[in-house]
């Protein structure tokens, strides 16, 4: 029996390095018994040499990726006893759907009107999902320049999830700026599984971008509890 579940890369590099070792684990056992039943002694170790030494090395898991990798995991069959006479012919129906995700999204750029500091909008859209599986996605905001992943004054909502076939789900992104700057332009890009692979320009991109404004009197107090002791 086999399970599906998404790791983190540097997870996966971890666990695919640790299966790789206990596979040349158990080889090397298998040689040492092959040996011993043959009454031959096992030779010397060959020395590791520097690219094993590095290769050795731990591997950190970086809690701040996401989890964008498929590990395949094989459960093992519990421990169980055939009984003579209680053999059966069963028929099972099974029915499954093969199809690549596919989305239907009107929306491929946002302007914002020009938005005081502190104040906030938003804009909502729709994604429909058109296939016949499951589609799920996970939203990022990078820098439409640098292409650094950097939110800055906006955030979507919801940012990961599923959207069944033939369904849709509603998006809100929200512009807060807390500073007058020029580089207020993100680009939303949803990581979407499943997509078909031959076409490369089937891909969700909304390009947001805002102007904000200073008032011409901004007072910031501390937070107090005055009220709570009146």
């Amino acid at each position: 029996m086999k399970t599906l579940r998404m790791v983190r890369p540097s997870e996966l590099k971890k666990i695919m390095k640790q299966r790789e070792a206990d596979e040349i684990r158990r080889k090397e056992e298998a040689e040492l018994a092959a040996l011993a039943a043959q009454g031959k002694k096992p030779g010397k170790p060959p020395a590791k040499d520097k690219k094993q030494a590095d290769a050795e090395e731990e591997i950190i898991i970086d809690e701040s990726e996401d989890p964008t990798e498929e590990l395949v995991e094989v459960i093992d069959e519990p421990e169980h006893s055939k009984q003579e006479g209680t053999e059966k012919v069963v028929k099972l129906k099974a029915s499954c759907v093969i199809d690549y995700a596919a989305f239907e999204c009107t929306v491929n750029k946002i302007d914002y009107k020009p938005t005081l500091m502190y104040a906030s909008r938003t804009f909502k859209f729709t994604v429909k999902n058109t296939s016949m599986i499951n589609l799920e996605y996970n939203w990022k905001i990078a820098n439409i320049q640098t292409a650094i992943l950097d939110a800055g004054p906006f955030s979507i909502i919801p940012k990961q999830g599923t959207i069944a076939p033939g369904c849709d789900d509603n998006f809100i992104v929200k512009y807060s700026p807390t500073e007058v700057d020029s580089d207020n332009v993100r680009l939303l890009s949803a990581n979407i599984r499943n997509l078909n692979p031959a076409e490369e320009t089937e891909k969700l991109f909304i390009e947001v971008s805002g102007v904000a404004e200073r008032p011409v009197i901004h007072f910031e107090l501390p937070s107090t509890d005055y009220r709570e002791r009146k």
